[in-house]
């Protein structure tokens, strides 16, 4: 591992986490458009000479610009993309069709492990507790919450919020997700009984990646609901309908980068020792 000459591009905390565990481990590390802005052509022309570079989770936020959020510039993916040489490893967080363009000898994606993305789904489900406890006034005992889904995120969530002794529906399409969700403790409803159900939560949580919540749905959610959209963009809430109706919602996205950094870095970098041993 130490025979590698790492390169970590953009991100945010997480990447500054695993920028000081690399380099405290004797580890040639070097970074660009993460702890400030220099000369932007100085920064480029030192991709083509790292065989390893990683690149933040996600890795773009936008499909064409480099999710960078600690500097002012937005960086371009294909600038990036075509100064990589065909000696590098090149780790990358969520799929995207421009890394096909790129010559790198491997093209991995980080999120692709699966005990990088269980874990992942943990501190997600573990930052939804804060978010939810700061924006409500009321405690999570006791409450009636609704969680659309029930992926890897909405089955560790509704398993904090069960312990936590809240009243949970889980709303699933599979028949095998419900019963599974059932056996959890939680109570379970498919879709088509969704949008009739809305007006019994204090709280609904979102972790579907596709417009679930309509104008139509959202008619029948009461103004006092919290609704957390955990689905990456453009997520599953029509929020200008939401907003017009005076709804609160949050569309609460790189939660382990915001609430818990730290910890997220060294799954990343897990992951990246699996993959480079």
């Amino acid at each position: 591992m130490n025979d590698y000459s790492y390169l970590l591009v953009g991100g945010d905390t997480r990447q500054k986490h695993l920028y000081k565990s690399l380099l405290n481990k004797n580890i040639k590390v070097d970074s660009i458009f993460l702890f400030d802005e220099n000369n932007l052509s100085e920064d480029l022309e030192k991709i083509s000479n790292a065989n390893v570079i990683i690149l933040p989770i996600p890795s773009t936020a936008d499909g064409t610009t480099l999710f960078a959020p600690l500097i002012e510039s937005k960086i371009e993916l294909a600038a990036i993309i075509e100064r990589i040489s065909k000696n590098t490893i090149l780790f990358i967080g969520g799929d995207n069709n421009i890394f096909i363009t790129s010559k790198a000898k491997k093209v991995i994606n980080v999120l692709s492990d699966e005990v990088m993305t269980l874990k992942n789904a943990m501190a997600t489900a573990e930052a939804t507790l804060a978010i939810i406890i700061d924006n409500t006034e009321h405690t999570i005992f006791g409450s009636n919450i609704l969680i659309t889904g029930y992926g890897r995120i909405g089955k560790i969530l509704t398993d904090y919020l069960i312990a936590l002794k809240a009243n949970v529906t889980v709303c699933a399409r599979s028949k095998i997700a419900r019963t599974s969700a059932e056996l959890s403790g939680a109570n379970t409803i498919g879709f088509d009984r969704l949008k009739d159900s809305l007006n019994k939560y204090k709280i609904i949580i979102n972790t579907v990646p596709m417009l679930i919540f309509k104008q139509e749905e959202l008619k029948n959610i009461k103004s006092d609901t919290l609704i957390i959209d955990l689905a990456s963009k453009p997520g599953g809430i029509d929020f200008n309908a939401a907003k017009y109706m005076g709804l609160k919602t949050i569309h609460a996205l790189s939660l382990p980068g915001k609430y818990s950094p730290q910890t997220a870095a060294e799954f990343i970098e897990n992951a990246i020792n699996n993959t480079l041993i």
